[in-house]
Parts: C-alpha cells; sequence; structure tokens
C-alpha cells in the first residue's frame, strides 16, 4: 500500500546519500547547536564549558537516535514479524525493512502506524528518563541543570518527529502517519 511506494521511492536513495545529504545534515547540525547552546545557566555561580557538555550531549544523542530506531524495529517485529535493520549516521538514523515483501509493507495499516509512533515515544521517554534521573543531582549543580536540558531537548526531538513534515525530502514520522491515514480515508 502506502508503504510500498514510499519504499519504492526511497529504493532510488542510497544510504550513502542519506548519511551525506547537506541539507538534511546542515539541519540536523543547527538544531543540535541551537539545542546544545541556548540553555539558561544565569541561575549556576559555575557552568560547565561548552566545550565538556557537548560531549555527554552527543553520547545522549545517539543513544537516543538508536533507542528511538529501536522503538520502530521491536515494535514492526512484535507486531508483524518484519525484519529491519538500524543505520546511524552523522546526528541522524534510519531503519530499513526487509525489502518490498516486507511483512510490514502488507501488515495492516493500524500495524504501520503502532510501528511510526512506537519510535517517537520511545525516544521521548527516554528524553524524560534523561531529565527525572538529572532531577537526582544536587540543586544548584551545573550538571544537573545541562542533563536536564539535554533530557528536554531529546523530548521535544522526538516529540517533533511526529509532525507531518517532509524536511528535505525525508518524511518525518508524522508525515508517515499522515499518509497512512489519508490511504485510509481513500479506502
Amino acid at each position: 500500500m502506502l508503504l510500498q511506494r514510499h519504499r519504492k521511492k526511497a529504493k532510488n536513495y542510497t544510504k550513502k546519500d542519506f548519511l551525506h545529504s547537506k541539507k538534511t545534515l546542515t539541519f540536523l547540525i543547527l538544531a543540535l547547536a541551537i539545542s546544545c547552546y541556548s540553555s539558561n545557566v544565569h541561575a549556576i555561580r559555575k557552568p560547565v564549558p561548552r566545550s565538556i557538555a557537548l560531549v555527554p550531549a552527543l553520547i545522549l544523542l545517539y543513544s537516543n537516535i538508536y533507542l528511538h530506531e529501536l522503538g520502530h524495529k521491536y515494535t514492526a517485529k512484535m507486531l508483524t514479524g518484519a525484519d529491519s535493520d538500524i543505520y546511524i549516521g552523522l546526528l541522524s538514523g534510519y531503519t530499513e525493512w526487509d525489502g518490498e515483501n516486507s511483512q510490514l509493507l502488507k501488515a495492516h495499516p493500524k500495524s504501520q502506524i503502532a510501528t511510526c509512533l512506537a519510535g517517537p515515544l520511545l525516544g521521548a521517554l527516554g528524553g524524560y528518563a534523561v531529565y527525572a534521573l538529572a532531577s537526582l543531582l544536587p540543586h544548584q549543580s551545573a550538571w544537573r541543570h545541562e542533563m536536564q536540558h539535554n533530557g528536554q531537548s531529546l523530548l521535544w526531538m522526538n516529540l517533533l518527529n511526529l509532525l507531518p513534515i517532509n524536511l528535505f525530502g525525508r518524511k518525518l514520522d508524522g508525515y508517515l502517519i499522515w499518509e497512512i491515514i489519508q490511504e485510509i480515508r481513500k479506502s
């Protein structure tokens, strides 16, 4: 159905193109920079130097991207038995299904929607977990503030992924859900 058409279009778009797309990388680097450097550190006497704070931010970002993709992979495996591979690139990732004969592509639209929702929801849960764990640090700690900010950024990054946007030729999860719903309405 709809995901089959999406898969056919994506077949001409190689992994290398995805990982090295200038527009995608520019957008993601800009989003990360705004996220990492927009924190409010006025209440803290000795803020964490930005060069040091960037290391855990990147570790958390890549961990959250992987967690997001695992949400897609294991939900599809649980609901349809579809097999997939996860690819993590420079500040991005995607889950590639096992071809045009994939069980996910033949699955009921509700299973497809659940698979699209699972990634952002699991990623948002991961962002919330980072925020909650940072709350255990001492109140005036600069690291508490930085980690809470990272958790909020991860939470919002995953929730924004649910918007129905086709970003530089890459469809966010919300856009795929919107397409599936439109396909259901046509039926």
